[in-house]
């Protein structure tokens, strides 16, 4: 019984994620269309910082 409560929690976890538009819509325009006047290093720092962000954000 407990493995199939985590199985559907998984799938419905991963549902919700996926077919989610707000996490489409704020990761490439919100957060993309604030990186358009960097230069190209400023998009690397930019890049790094984003990826550094959500990676503390998930895992703390």
């Amino acid at each position: 019984m407990q493995i199939f409560l985590l199985k559907k929690t998984i799938i419905l976890t991963i549902c919700i994620t996926l077919l989610n538009p707000h996490v489409y819509l704020d990761t490439v325009f919100v957060v993309g269309v604030s990186a358009l006047t960097f230069d190209m290093k400023e998009k690397i720092i930019f890049a790094l910082g984003s990826l550094s962000a959500s990676f503390i954000w998930f895992f703390h």
